[in-house]
């Protein structure tokens, strides 16, 4: 039962997430690099909602690739850290998605301070990793 809340509120979160980067992918000129990481965005989340776990995971390692070229107060680059450890942890990679949480909270730390809600639910995703490895 844990398990089942747990991949839940994995879930509605990994939504919220999607939900952000669609918003950023449409706002805003597009410069080196948005575009790729627009489309490799959604070409993950299209293959999270079929289950495709394998395409997702590599859609993202490539919009991380794109992300990281941002610069680090881009919050695309936390968001896609985050949406990158949320289908790894779906697919029971704790060991690979625990580092991509710890650096996604500490830039959104850094960059909204540690009271903001984005930053609780970053260390809410971290606990409920925590927590479904065991």
């Amino acid at each position: 039962m844990q398990k089942k809340q747990a991949r839940k509120q994995c879930l509605t979160s990994g939504a919220r997430i999607v939900v952000w980067a669609l918003f950023a992918i449409f706002s805003g000129p597009a410069c080196s690099g948005e575009v790729e990481w627009s489309q490799n965005i959604r070409n993950a989340d299209t293959a999270y909602r079929r289950a495709d776990y394998t395409l997702a995971t590599s859609s993202l390692q490539l919009a991380l690739k794109h992300a990281e070229t941002f610069g680090e107060q881009d919050p695309r680059l936390a968001n896609t850290l985050g949406q990158l450890a949320i289908v790894l942890q779906e697919q029971g990679h704790y060991d690979q998605a625990e580092p991509l949480l710890r650096r996604a909270l500490v830039l959104k730390e850094t960059r909204l301070g540690r009271e903001h809600i984005d930053v609780v639910e970053s260390l809410n995703r971290l606990a409920s990793l925590f927590k479904a490895d065991r």
